[in-house]
């Protein structure tokens, strides 16, 4: 449950970035102005799903390893839940507004390299998402668990410098996130989350008491961020944006570890009695977090298109309002429409592939 709630708050997170958008060109008063620019940055929510993704599926790999269907059996599963709605998404987002050249590489999902400019954002990620597996079940497969770690470590160090390099050489002077930005969409350029969940993998496999090696590496990892902060601080460097070089470079190294140290405490979590405790809205969200990542662009722009046209006389500053609650509230229950009533037929032919294999 303590992961579920992870995934909801990065979902939350993701949302809450996108569609403030839509309120930030008004003033609300100091607090909620304060809130609507906070959530500004919930784009870190992608990188706690990478850490998510990095931890589960290696802890995963590592499971079947011995398997002599290993290949086929983690692709047939990563299939069944990743096409069904991705497939229905690409399919919609192609009959409406989407280029021709974006569809075509959303479907061998490269669209990261394409950039999300005049596209729909949310596939660049699943984009970086596939091509770690189509490269990691080899590497899981082929070297022990501690070289695994050893590879996570050093993508995890050598990543700023890469980025570093790659801003020096002019690959991310574009807007921070914006379609010329191929520093944060680029996968060569956007692995530490993903390499620090693989770190938080090897540390489940490797001790004997996971509660408190977890919430030991949550605190290390904690540490890293305050250090390098601090660190960057007296070095006059700025972190926390990526418009200097050193921003480029070590933003996503501090945000993986800011990701890392929360997982770290949840799976703590996970292994006590607290993890009963963890109910509502977070987990909730957690369950539909795949399905409604997808579609929440999607319904934005469908309710923006429906109350310009229904309710047109509205104030522009209440018409934003409007829209934001409707999209959120047409987007959880088709996020949970499709959980339950689409998405759960093909998990129960992922649950026979266990069946099959046991």
């Amino acid at each position: 449950m303590a992961l579920d709630a992870i995934r909801g708050l990065a979902i939350l997170a993701v949302i809450a970035d996108h569609y403030s958008e839509v309120l930030r060109p008004y003033s609300w008063g100091h607090l909620v102005d304060f809130l609507v620019r906070t959530a500004g940055h919930g784009w870190v929510g992608v990188d706690l799903f990478f850490v998510l993704s990095g931890f589960l599926i290696t802890g995963l790999l590592w499971k079947r390893q011995a398997r002599p269907n290993y290949y086929a059996d983690f692709y047939a599963r990563r299939a069944l839940r990743i096409l069904p709605v991705y497939s229905l998404v690409v399919l919609a987002f192609a009959l409406t507004v989407a280029p021709p050249a974006f569809v075509v590489a959303s479907l061998f999902f490269v669209s990261n390299f394409a950039g999300p400019a005049g596209a729909y954002g949310p596939l660049w990620s699943l984009s970086i998402e596939e091509q770690f597996y189509f490269v990691w079940p080899a590497v899981v497969r082929r070297v022990s668990p501690r070289a695994v770690m050893y590879v996570a470590a050093a993508i995890l160090c050598c990543a700023p410098f890469a980025r570093i390099g790659a801003f020096q050489a002019g690959l991310g002077q574009g807007a921070p996130g914006g379609p010329t930005d191929s520093i944060y969409y680029w996968t060569i350029f956007h692995l530490d989350g993903l390499a620090a969940g693989v770190l938080l993998a090897g540390l489940a496999r490797e001790t004997s008491e996971p509660g408190r090696s977890f919430a030991m590496a949550g605190f290390v990892a904690s540490g890293g961020c305050v250090a390098l902060l601090v660190g960057m601080r007296l070095l006059g460097e700025q972190v926390l944006h990526r418009s200097t070089a050193a921003g480029a470079g070590f933003q996503f190294t501090l945000v993986a570890l800011g990701c890392m140290a929360l997982v770290a405490f949840a799976l703590a979590v996970e292994q006590t009695r607290l993890r009963t405790m963890v109910k509502g809205v977070l987990p909730f969200y957690g369950d539909i977090s795949y399905g409604l990542y997808l579609i929440h662009l999607l319904v934005l722009l469908a309710v923006a298109w429906l109350c310009g046209r229904l309710v047109p006389s509205l104030q522009p500053r209440t018409l934003a309002l409007v829209t934001v609650t409707l999209a959120l509230a047409t987007a959880t229950g088709v996020a949970y429409l499709s959980r339950w009533h689409f998405e759960e037929w093909f998990l129960r032919l992922k649950s026979r592939l266990d069946g099959r294999d046991s």
